[in-house]
Formats: structure tokens, sequence, C-alpha cells
């Protein structure tokens, strides 16, 4: 089921696509190849049926028009009636009616109103069939271009119960690829300048959407922020598993979530201390630290009171890293629930005791947000020089350096300018909620959702979404969800240890190691990518569990489903491609019954219309106009009318005479310009 291209095995058959209802969203999926012979079958099939109709249509007013009492009536009615009888398709129909308009087209009256009344339900007829045999290829964009993964490797990874090394040599860079994949993804499919480089439609959503509010209070104790109103929020609002990461489940079966990023620029007057790190017989090293929290380490005595240290002085070693100047970012984050406060990690002390190992956050940092996650960024541009005076809260570079010359651009000179503090901080909370229909709100109508919390909260809080519920299996969907959802680690912590400084957007108009101009505002331009990284490695997340990638030791961490609810979410995860075309099958069951029924109908009209005639019940006028109508029979009138042959059949398909009969001759010598027929001369002198 894997082609070139498309990466991932699709299920080719009969599924149900629960975007579109249990009988709308039956969809069938095959192959292009296959599904342009249907789309031609369709076509032809769709054409067929309308020439089916036609006679259909053809029977009924001919009949409507026929006339019941056999009174003589002119020539118009009995074209009419021949064109009604005779024209093969709806097309012929109509240039035949346009012909007879033309040759009257000195006539008033009944007759011609007959004929344009005629002509305009043919015309209609005609033209719905060209369209609906044209769109009939169109059945196949009804359901859209989703399909279903269908591979043999579907589960979550976990990194429980592994020893550091395997992890290191095997999920870690599982873990961060998947971080760089869903960064370049952000920054080609989130973004308002889509390049068209990468593949942005292969997720149901092209990018999951989310508000940005520009001006938000500060998350902290206000002494901490630097702005009390030029904050920003980034809140996705409720996202459903099915319509946006493409779990395929029914509506009761699906889980809402919702997460939100609160960050600020921090001050750091009064959070940090200045000494001189010595090294070896070098002058000593100025350093800075910053003291927004503790950071305990795995000694048993070794709880550092600081959260970051840095050089404090640029130029320090502005020799050696001139050529190599770039970004540094540092990350630490602490994880808040009910008062408690879980460091980033752990890990085992030399004693052999579980020690945490990370950040515990001063109490400016918790006390706004108790349950949450507390992540601080720390940005230091190293000895790279800044080409323009940058104002920005989190980037601030006005401290003048050296004057740089341009030789290229008619010799020019520019003032540049040092990042002011030699690590800025940046804070940053996060929450989650997550929200189920299987219960209900206080108002019994909205979802029943949980507060939002932080990444350590979630197990306690989400115990109460399924409380209750009589079917106990309905807590394993949820399961299979959060297992999923977890496996990149969605938290900005996690995110920034494995891509480091590549997260930043202001690497792009990095040039010969010096930073390009900056907006006030590329501190938020920095977090709304980040945020977009982390809801697109949550899409990535979701397509890799329905068929996990082959790695070296990756099966070592895959936990297969371990239920029938999992199973069937593994099984049925939904991604867009145009390698394979889906049918909607109700479509494609309507118009094939529908076109039956008319096909059949066609066929019995006539043998009912006489079976009613044979019992009196129909008129015999337009019973016997109408077969007389026909072009075999109009033969036999013409011919019997001047007396050539003895027929028989007169109200058969095809009437015949008896063997050897000659019949009737052109004669157009007697009144040029009239053709009429006559019998053959031997005849008339064998009488």
């Amino acid at each position: 089921m894997e082609t070139s291209s498309t990466p991932h095995p699709v299920y080719l058959g009969v599924w149900t696509n629960w975007s579109r209802g249990p009988v709308m969203g039956l969809t069938l999926t095959m192959t292009r190849s296959n599904a342009d012979l249907l789309i031609a079958f369709l076509a032809f099939y769709v054409a067929f049926v309308g020439r089916r109709f036609w006679r259909i249509f053809c029977f009924a007013c001919h009949s409507i028009v026929s006339s019941r009492t056999g009174r003589a009536r002119e020539g118009t009615y009995h074209q009419h009636q021949v064109i009604m009888r005779n024209a093969e398709t709806a097309t012929s129909g109509v240039v035949a009616l346009v012909q007879v308009l033309w040759a009257w087209r000195t006539a008033r009256g009944r007759p011609i109103g007959m004929l344009l009344v005629t002509l305009l339900l043919a015309s209609m007829c005609s033209m719905t069939f060209i369209v609906a045999s044209g769109f009939s290829s169109r059945i196949s964009s009804l359901p859209g271009d989703e399909v279903l993964i269908r591979g043999g490797r579907c589960g979550f990874l976990e990194e429980s119960q592994k020893s550091m090394n395997t992890f290191a040599s095997t999920l870690s860079p599982y873990i961060s690829k998947m971080f760089v994949n869903a960064a370049n993804y952000a920054q080609e499919c989130y973004g308002k300048n889509e390049s068209g480089l990468l593949g942005c439609d292969t997720f149901v959503k092209k990018s999951l959407p989310f508000t940005v509010d520009t001006q938000a209070p500060c998350p902290f104790e206000p002494s901490l922020c630097k702005t009390q109103t030029a904050n920003i929020k980034l809140d996705t609002g409720l996202l459903d598993s099915h319509d946006h990461v493409g779990l395929n489940a029914k509506p009761e079966h699906r889980v809402l979530w919702r997460k939100t990023l609160h960050c600020a620029p921090l001050v750091t007057e009064g959070y940090k201390s200045l000494y001189n790190q010595s090294v070896d017989d070098k002058p000593p090293k100025p350093m800075v630290r910053y003291h927004y929290g503790k950071w305990a380490a795995l000694s048993p005595d070794s709880a550092d009171n600081y959260t970051y240290e840095y050089v404090n002085d640029p130029l320090w070693d502005y020799n050696i890293s001139l050529s190599d100047a770039s970004y540094n970012l540092y990350t630490t984050a602490a994880y808040l629930d009910r008062g408690e406060i879980y460091p980033s990690t752990g890990g085992y002390r030399i004693d052999g005791t579980l020690a945490p190992i990370g950040f515990t956050p001063i109490p400016e940092l918790s006390s706004v947000y108790p349950q949450s996650d507390i992540t601080i960024l720390f940005l230091s541009s190293n000895s790279m020089p800044y080409m323009r005076r940058t104002t920005d809260e989190w980037y601030q570079a006005t401290t003048p350096f050296r004057t740089l010359t341009h030789r290229n651009y008619n010799t020019t000179s520019e003032r540049t300018y040092l990042q002011d503090e030699p690590a800025s901080p940046l804070g940053c909370v996060e929450q989650r909620q997550f929200c189920t229909h299987r219960r209900k709100a206080a108002d019994g109508v909205s979802p029943f959702c949980t507060p939002l919390v932080g990444m350590r909260g979630i197990p306690g809080t989400t115990e109460a979404l399924l409380e209750g519920d009589p079917e106990p299996g309905e807590l394993n969907y949820f399961k299979w969800f959060y297992n999923v959802w977890i496996t990149p680690q969605d938290t900005l912590n996690h995110a920034i240890s494995f891509l480091h400084a590549t997260a930043l957007q202001s690497r792009f108009s990095i040039s010969r190691n010096t930073q390009g101009p900056l907006p006030d505002n590329q501190w938020q331009i920095e977090v709304q990518h980040m945020f977009s990284t982390l809801l697109a490695s949550v899409q990535q997340a979701f397509v890799h569990a329905a068929n996990i990638p082959q790695a070296p030791g990756l099966d070592e961490f895959l936990a297969p489903p371990a239920s029938e609810q999992s199973t069937y979410l593994c099984q049925n995860q939904k991604i867009r491609s145009n390698a394979y075309a889906s049918f909607s099958l109700f479509g494609l069951l309507f118009i094939t019954i529908l076109g039956m029924i008319v096909i059949l109908l066609s066929y019995l009209l006539e043998p009912i219309a006489g079976w009613f005639h044979r019992r009196g019940k129909y008129n015999d006028y337009a019973y016997y106009e109408w077969i007389s109508n026909s072009s075999f029979q109009l033969q036999r009138l013409a011919h019997q009318g001047v007396g050539a042959g003895e027929w028989k059949g007169a109200t058969d398909d095809v009437p015949v005479t008896r063997a050897g009969d000659k019949l009737a001759v052109l004669d157009f010598e007697r009144e040029r310009g009239l053709p009429l027929l006559r019998r053959p001369w031997r005849e008339y002198r064998g009488r």
C-alpha cells in the first residue's frame, strides 16, 4: 500500500469518516489508477442513464401531447410526435426541434408554443446530464483527500525503565529529529509567507489555530516583568482530537484539549550577582549569576542558590569566538501542581537515592499560576554585534561597540552594538486543559472540562473526566490520546533543550557573524514560532503513532495499544494524501441505484403501457400513435399507403413483408423537388 508519493501506508477499502456522519461518511479509498477507471465508468454510466431518462421523457411528452380523439392535426404536431418517438438523445432531440421551429418560423399559434415548451424541457434535460456526466468525477472530491494510515508498527514511545545510555543512543535522537521537523514545519506552514518548498498537505489541518494577545498582563508578580501590559499570551482554545489531529472517532469518543502559553521578559535588577571565576593561569573570568530560583544538583549538599550563570563580559573571549559568534539559548523549568514544585527532571545521587534535578522557582514566579509549568529562557548573543540599536525587551542591544566599515557598499561605516544583558531572561507559563462530551458541565450543554493545569497536574485532574461513566472502556480512548500527545513532551523546556538556538527566528537575519536589524517585537515573534513548533510536534506525534518509523533500537521504547479502544484509534488515524482517491460510498450507491431505476423504468415503460392497453386502461390512439411513429412503422405506413407489399407486425418494433415482396421506389422525376414513393413498374403491369 505504500507508494513513493506518500511515506505512509494507506488503508484501501471502505471506512467511515466520522466528520460526515455514519451514513454520509461511508468512504471508499482506492489507488489513483483504479480511481481513474471508476471515474471514467461513472461518466459513461451517467451519460447512459441520461439517454434512458430521455426515453422516459419522450414517452411521457408524446403521450401527453397525443390527440385523444384522433382528429386531424397540423404538420408541426406530427413532426413533434415523430421527434419524441425517434430522437435517441436529448441533444439530437434539441437539434431536431430547432430544425422544425426554423422550418415553421412563419407559423403562429399554439403548435409553435408546444414546440417551444418541448425545446426548453429537452434543452434542460440535455444540459443537466451533460453537466452531471462531467461532474460525476467530483464524487471523489466529496470526502476530500483524507485517508486512513494503516501500518504494522502502531504505538507510542515511552521512556520508563530504560538506561540513560539506551535513551541517549536511540530515543533521544528520534525526539530531536521530531522537534527539528516540527520547527521546520512551523516555519513553513504556520506562517503567512509559505514558500511551497515543504509539503503542508499531510496533516488533516495545515496548522492548529490559536489566538495571540500581545497586550497581556504580567504572568508573574508585577515586579518581575519589564512591562505590565505588553506581554504575550497564546491560546489554542478547545481543539478536537478528531477535527484537528485526525483521530477518526465518533463525537462521544473524542477528546477536547487546550494549550496556553503566557510569556514576559524578566527584569534582572535585584535578581543577579557578579563574581570573578578563576580560569587556570588566565585573567579572572567575570561571571553573572541569575537568582530566579535554586538549582538542585545530584550530590546531597550541592544545591546552588542561583538559576543560571554566564560570562558577564562578552569580549572576555572575543578574539577566540569572533569567527564563531552565534546565539546561546538555555532553558530551565519547574512543574507546579497544587502547591507542590517538581523540578524539570530527576536522577540518582551517588548514594543511590532519588533526587530532583533542576530548578525550584522563587515565590514571585510561582504565586500567580500555582498549577502550571514555569520555564525561563536565557538568551545570550555572546560577542556577536548588532548592526542596529535594538530596543526589543529580550534582545535589547544598546551598548555601543566598534564601527564596521563596508568596503563593498560605498565604503560606509556603521556603529554596531552589543547585547545589554549577558543572558537575557524570558519567563513563560504553560497550562493545558482537557474536556469530554461524555459528561456535561453545570449548564448541561458545554462539555465537562478539567481546570487549566501544568504537566504534573494532568493525571490528577483527568481522572474526573470520565468518573462514573457506565462504559469503563471509554477511559481507554482518552488514555490513548494522552499517551500519544505526551510523546514529544509537550513543554517549551523540552523543545528548547533539543533545538537550542536553532529555535530562534533571528538567526535568519545574521550575516557574516553580525545580527541584522530586528523589530521591537522580535521576542514576541520568537514566542509565536516556539508555540507553533509545539503544536506542530503534536500533529506529527499522532501521525507517527499510527506507524512508528523504523529506527535502530526504537522498538525497545515502543508501547503497542493495550485495549480494543486504543487499537481502534491506532488504526483510525487520518492524514491527507493526493496519491489516493476517496469516494463517497453513499454518493456511489445513490448514483448507481437511482440510475438502475431509471434504466429499468425506461425499458419497462412500453411493455407496461401495452399491458394497460390490452386491459382497456390506456388510450388507444396514444398507444397506437406511439407505435406508429417509430421509424420502422413510419416506413411501413409510407409503403403500405401506396400499396407496396403485404405487411405484418404493424404493432411490433419491426414490421416485415412477405418474402420476396418489392417495395415502393423513390420517384423524383414526376415533379421536381417533390420526391414521392411509387410502386415498382412491374407490379403495375402485373395487375
